[in-house]
């Protein structure tokens, strides 16, 4: 995104990104298992206390500056704090408590996304009791969650719901002696101008049916798989598939979104490379149509600066971001973005935010 990097996540960009997306696309370290925790944490509305689960399985902590891992958590402290959790109580042998958490660890620590704070770790979603406070999906979970409830909760809604309430699972049985440890915590209401711009974007009409034809394709065939896995997947595997499908949902969404607010703007095309690089022709492709999409980003997020700012010339812009106070730090980026944009040689006149005089 060449021409918005000057900007980055400024208080303007995040706001348009809430009002056209519904979530907050500038973090590159986004995983699936990040998008499972915040979905199933807007579903269930409920989050649970994973300290004891966090620590014994994240034993050691990487030192940056010395560029070593540092045991954080002996499994002698474990051992002291959690002895309930285990068979023996504080008699438990050392050595079986350490292959238990280097195995758990492989199990429960989905994308290596377990940290030393609890409420900054994701795990391997099998129940409910999984759920964390991290705020790592940038609220592309709860987007997804919002979809799926549009209209009232669909059979995907229904079906992640009957799962994440199922602890019957090896992967729920492994870890119910440390989630047993913590507490259920309800989740407050949303509100304000976040909240209020998602709920628009999912907003159903007189008709029963989403505003946009493309958020609307995606819930059907949500749904539709949901049914299928209804019917034939394993719990683990059906959660799995319907995570990695809500990562697509959102994926496409956001790369579609410049075609539905400008009129006759392409929608990007999407070549899936599933030979993991090994067919370079088929590898290139796949990466054009990804940046394809990054561009057409560029381009919603341009459209709707021009939109708000583009009636003004350079001494304009200049005047009214020094005179808004909301802004605040923001101005000189904005100032900077402006100037780049006017001034760029390759962007044709159409692209270009009009000047007045």
């Amino acid at each position: 995104m060449s021409h918005l990097q000057t900007l980055g996540p400024t208080p303007l960009v995040m706001r348009i990104c809430d009002e056209d997306l519904g979530l907050q696309p500038d973090n590159f370290s986004i995983k699936p298992v990040h998008v499972a925790n915040g979905l199933a944490r807007a579903l269930t509305g409920h989050t649970h206390d994973t300290t004891a689960l966090a620590q014994t399985l994240r034993r050691w902590v990487r030192d940056q500056k010395a560029g070593v891992d540092r045991e954080s958590n002996p499994t002698a402290d474990i051992l002291e704090r959690y002895a309930r959790a285990f068979r023996d109580g504080p008699d438990t042998e050392p050595e079986r408590v350490n292959t238990l958490r280097a195995l758990a660890r492989d199990v429960l620590g989905a994308d290596d996304a377990v940290f030393q704070h609890s409420e900054k770790s994701s795990y391997t979603l099998a129940n409910a009791r999984f759920v964390s406070p991290d705020p790592s999906d940038n609220r592309s979970g709860l987007f997804v969650a919002e979809l799926l409830g549009a209209g009232g909760d669909g059979d995907a809604a229904t079906f992640l719901l009957a799962c994440l309430a199922d602890d019957t699972d090896p992967y729920s049985t492994l870890a119910a002696p440390l989630l047993d440890l913590g507490t259920r915590r309800e989740l407050a209401t949303r509100t304000g101008p976040e909240a209020e711009a998602l709920a628009h974007l999912v907003a159903v009409g007189g008709t029963g049916q989403l505003g946009s034809p493309i958020l609307r394709s995606l819930r059907v065939s949500f749904d539709r798989l949901a049914r299928f896995e209804q019917r034939e997947g394993s719990k683990l595997n059906s959660m799995r598939r319907l995570v990695l499908f809500g990562c697509f949902v959102i994926h496409v969404h956001v790369i579609s979104r410049w075609s539905e607010v400008e009129t006759g703007a392409p929608r990007p095309p999407i070549l899936l490379d599933m030979y993991d690089g090994a067919k370079l022709p088929l590898r290139d492709a796949s990466r054009a149509t990804l940046r394809a999409g990054g561009e057409a980003l560029e381009r919603l997020l341009t459209y709707r600066l021009v939109e708000k700012l583009g009636h003004l010339n350079a001494g304009a812009v200049t005047r009214v971001l020094g005179d808004t106070e909301a802004l605040g730090k923001e101005r000189d980026a904005l100032q900077a973005a402006y100037e780049t944009q006017t001034s760029d040689p390759q962007m044709s006149p159409g692209t270009h935010w009009p000047r007045r005089t």
